[in-house]
């Protein structure tokens, strides 16, 4: 049985838990968390690791990466990991820029396997242009590099060999005996609110939907927000059509959340892999979206969800008075449409097989 030294970072924990119980069957994993002791995650990955028979190490990180101090503390860490024997380094970790010089020195003889969740930084990004230096650089080095998405893995021009293409498995937060409201439709936004996100330009359009209809809708804006009252509190002309949750949502209630909602809505500036789409596939919840490339490669028009002009509110206001007129039938047509193309394309074993294949690849190169 192969072995393989897996490290998980503590913001990324969702995009392994939906399968790695299943590939510890499959392959020998030694697997390291990095994250806070204290956190939630922590308790959740250790809870993951015992109800699986998962042999974890929790790695406690004190610092966040953009702290001087983290840079000890990353590169302790991948002294450790290359300590233990394997067969393939999987790191599902955020390696800028700390593991720049630790990576070349403890995993120079190593099989590296990189999680690459952005193919090029963003403008949504911290230290933008750095970090694409940093990516120049990574491409020329010996490592071998898992892509999430086509879009993303098109922007990092290495040796195809070098790269795999596995999409994001569903995440799974537990079953919900909720269903959305027959009295109105509820269009949903979930997640960190950054200027990337644009969720100004939903407030707005809902704003505007209001002034051209009297049919009933609400419009629910949870996550969480720095700085809410400056930036978008200004921006709700109609209090009455909001429920307005600006903070971080627990794990526990994502089932009910997205399982009450009609529409998920995504009117993001940029994309380059989604959460929230993941999490609405998983409960059956159509999307809309901006249409830009990030969505198209992950959203099926009129099967899985909707698009509407990037940044366009007038195209969006339009949108959502569609999903208005023609609701329920437009709402059942896409849900029922979005459950069967998850069901053929995104089913969990899918996604294990494919990386399976990868592991024995690259362990038996």
């Amino acid at each position: 049985m192969k072995r393989i030294i897996w490290l998980t970072a503590g913001c990324y924990l969702q995009v392994d838990l939906p399968f790695l119980n299943i590939l510890s069957q499959r392959f020998d994993i030694e697997w390291i968390v990095a994250a806070s002791k204290k956190s939630f995650i922590a308790k959740h990955a250790s809870d993951y690791a015992t109800t699986n028979h998962i042999n974890m190490h929790l790695y406690d990180m004190k610092h966040k990466w953009y702290n001087p101090l983290s840079f000890k503390e990353s590169a302790e860490l991948m002294r450790y990991v290359s300590s233990i024997k394997g067969d393939v380094y999987y790191l599902d970790y955020t390696t800028f820029p700390h593991l720049f010089w630790s990576m070349r020195k403890c995993m120079k003889e190593k099989k590296l396997l990189i999680a690459m969740h952005h193919g090029k930084a963003h403008s949504g990004m911290r230290f933008t242009r750095l970090h694409n230096v940093y990516l120049q650089w990574l491409k020329h080095q010996p490592y071998y590099f898992l892509f999430f998405s086509h879009s993303q893995s098109a922007l990092f021009e290495t040796e195809a060999s070098k790269k795999f293409i596995i999409p994001l498995a569903i995440n799974d937060y537990g079953n919900s005996e909720t269903n959305p409201p027959t009295d109105k439709v509820v269009f949903q936004y979930f997640g960190h609110m950054i200027s990337t996100k644009n969720v100004g330009l939903l407030i707005k359009a809902a704003c505007k939907l209001k002034e051209q209809t009297n049919k009933p809708f609400l419009v629910r804006v949870y996550g969480h927000c720095r700085n809410w009252e400056q930036l978008y509190q200004p921006f709700v002309k109609y209090p009455e059509i909001f429920d307005l949750r600006p903070e971080s949502i627990p794990d526990e209630e994502i089932p009910n959340v997205f399982s009450s909602a009609h529409y998920l809505v995504q009117p993001y500036k940029t994309v380059t892999q989604s959460g929230p789409t993941k999490l609405a596939y998983g409960y059956h919840l159509p999307i809309i979206a901006s249409d830009l490339p990030g969505f198209r490669e992950s959203i099926v028009e009129n099967v899985t969800g909707l698009f509407f002009k990037s940044e366009d509110i007038d195209s969006l206001t339009s949108l959502m008075k569609r999903c208005l007129d023609d609701h329920p039938q437009l709402y059942t047509k896409l849900r029922d449409s979005q459950r069967e193309y998850v069901e053929k394309n995104l089913s969990v074993e899918t996604i294990i097989n494919q990386y399976e294949e990868m592991f024995n690849k690259i362990a038996n190169e």
